[in-house]
């Protein structure tokens, strides 16, 4: 009988984009600035991010210059987020334009062209035990790119499915509302060298602990909207 009956469900909730970065170049030379960062020792705290970040994790560095030699290469990932947020809700930018409006005193043309600009730009050296808690992020958009995933953290998480009652180690995990029959409130995913993932900056996420040897490395940032 249902077979022959046709239904639909609606959708809702944030927007967050899974995506590739399709150059590896730029991968690489993101780990290879990660690293020199890292050893750059006569610098450590002013390149230490750690007092700005949720993060238990001991080394969390800022990137710099990356309007130079980051955003111009990242710039078409941001722009697929941006058209994307177009379709799946007409209104997304409503509260840019109230932003901006109060901001200047102007009246605001919804047709206006939005810009965004790359605020900050950080790499976490998630080592075994490390982890980052429930949180959010400042800005309007978010996201994280990963450069390095051990196959231990993988076959680690693989090893102990159904064990405990969780999305287990080294997942990056999203949670939305409140979780309650017929309703989705979580997304996780275990993340591969190369992954992005773009989301609304107050949407709460955390990764989890691994025991696996191996350090996970990812770079995030936080994107503000802005009118022209």
């Amino acid at each position: 009988m249902s077979e022959s009956i046709e239904y639909w469900f609606s959708y809702w909730g944030p927007y967050v984009v899974h995506t590739r970065f399709k150059d590896p170049a730029v991968v690489a030379e993101l780990l290879e600035k990660a690293i020199e960062q890292r050893k750059d020792t006569g610098r450590f705290q002013q390149l230490d991010a750690r007092a700005n970040l949720a993060g238990q994790i001991d080394e969390e560095f800022w990137y710099e210059d990356w309007n130079d030699w980051f955003v111009p290469r990242f710039a078409p990932y941001v722009n697929l987020y941006l058209e994307g947020l177009k379709d799946y809700k007409v209104d997304s930018f409503e509260h840019i334009y109230t932003r901006t409006e109060q901001a200047t005193g102007k009246p605001q043309q919804i047709q206006a062209k939005l810009e965004w600009l790359l605020d900050s730009l950080w790499v976490n050296f998630q080592k075994p035990r490390e982890y980052n808690p429930p949180h959010h992020h400042t800005g309007d958009i978010s996201f994280v790119l990963f450069l390095q995933v051990p196959e231990g953290i993988k076959k680690e998480n693989e090893a102990i499915k159904g064990v405990h009652n969780n999305e287990g180690p080294g997942m990056l995990i999203f949670d939305f509302g409140e979780h309650l029959p017929f309703s989705i409130g979580r997304a996780s995913q275990m993340p591969e060298a190369g992954d992005i993932v773009m989301f609304p900056s107050w949407l709460r996420h955390y990764v989890s602990a691994f025991k696996s040897e191996g350090e996970r490395i990812s770079v995030s940032g936080n994107i503000t909207l802005c009118q022209q």
